[in-house]
């Protein structure tokens, strides 16, 4: 699954900026979701198993977050036309 992503990934982000600003787009958009999600989901993982007290609430907030990615995809092909 990882190499499906990334397989594509570097098209799809190309394809969402435009020449004149694709190398700082790419850089800046990249680096600041995984430094923000990245960064932070271990301590949202930790909270969330701590508040509910379930093992699995991680999940529900990978499902969220996936359903926000899928939507923010759609919107792309949608709006900006990214093939």
């Amino acid at each position: 699954m990882t190499a499906l992503y990334f397989g594509a990934l570097p098209s799809v982000m190309s394809d969402a900026f435009p020449v004149e600003a694709r190398a700082t787009g790419l850089s800046f958009s990249y680096n600041a979701t995984v430094s923000v999600f990245g960064g932070f989901t271990p301590t949202i993982a930790t909270a969330l198993v701590t508040l509910t007290g379930s093992d699995i609430a991680p999940a529900y907030y990978l499902l969220v977050l996936s359903l926000i990615s899928i939507c923010a995809l759609l919107a792309g092909f949608r709006l900006r036309g990214i093939r």
